[in-house]
């Protein structure tokens, strides 16, 4: 009979389990949501061709926008010109204003010094020599009060205007951030996969083989055009039965072995571990199984 002898040593449990090799991480580049309906592709990176972060990848034709870009920028040159010309208006009717209160100022001044004569000359010139100054007075005053209406006026067709210029600014920041995405940028390093083109056969397909998109063809906004597969790091994907799945912390090492390599052994670490059990309908068996990340 077979013996040995009991020792004791930390048990080594080892777990082996079954997965799929797939990029770590995958980011879909999607036609941005332009209105005027859909888009066309005038520049596209083929599938397979490695690409840097905010390389394009995908470039849609900007002939609306650009469009809309010229009126916007027209609207926003004309609102500046008109500023230009208002402010030169202001300060030249302020210069006149200012003229005739000096003018009015010195009219007063005048008809104060004649009424200190009116005791040594005839009544009459007297009353003249008051009317006169009563009406400088009056005079002056109504000028005071349009020169500052007038200035009120001024300002608020001013503030009217520089709203109307900074509506046109809006306008068009927010048309150049449309050209701005109707270029799709590689968010990181990776290799580019093409999407299908799902609107080739009207929206209809059953099972047929659908091209990729290319050069060309329109897309509607919200459409997935490409992926961004990133290099450099890979991830297996694989589920493990609930015995397995307490044997298991983030954070272990893991080998892993391919088909495509036979004999070739990588290191790997566990990753996320999923804490509650999935299990398809069809399947009879009662065991719960995991999913958990290398």
């Amino acid at each position: 009979v077979p013996t040995t002898s009991v020792t004791k040593s930390p048990l080594k449990l080892t777990v082996h389990a079954t997965g799929d090799l797939r990029a770590g991480r995958t980011i879909t580049l999607v036609a941005p949501p332009v209105g005027g309906g859909s888009l066309r592709i005038v520049k596209l990176v083929p599938t397979g061709v490695a690409v840097k972060k905010d390389d394009p990848v995908v470039e849609f034709v900007p002939a609306d926008q650009l469009y809309a870009l010229a009126q916007a920028q027209s609207e926003l040159a004309e609102a500046e010109q008109e500023i230009v010309k208002m402010k030169a208006d202001a300060a030249d009717q302020k210069a006149q204003d200012d003229v005739a209160l000096l003018t009015a100022r010195f009219d007063v001044r005048r008809g104060e010094l004649d009424t200190t004569a009116n005791e040594f000359i005839a009544a009459i010139d007297a009353r003249k020599n008051v009317l006169s100054l009563e009406e400088a007075t009056r005079r002056l005053a109504q000028l005071e009060e349009d020169v500052q209406s007038r200035a009120e006026t001024n300002k608020a067709s001013l503030l009217v205007v520089e709203e109307k210029r900074n509506k046109a600014l809006i306008a068009t920041q927010r048309v150049q951030q449309v050209i701005d995405s109707l270029i799709l940028r590689a968010p990181l390093d990776g290799v580019v996969s093409i999407k299908e083109n799902r609107d080739a056969a009207g929206g209809m397909f059953f099972g047929q083989q659908l091209p990729e998109y290319r050069e060309g063809d329109q897309v509607g906004p919200g459409r997935p055009v490409s992926d961004v597969i990133e290099s450099g790091r890979m991830e297996v994907r694989a589920k493990v039965d609930e015995n397995d799945r307490g044997n298991l912390t983030e954070g272990q090492k893991a080998s892993v072995t391919g088909d495509a390599l036979p004999g070739e052994v990588f290191e790997a670490k566990v990753g996320q571990l999923a804490g509650l059990a999935n299990r398809a309908f069809w399947e009879a068996s009662a065991t719960r199984l995991f999913d958990v990340t290398f």
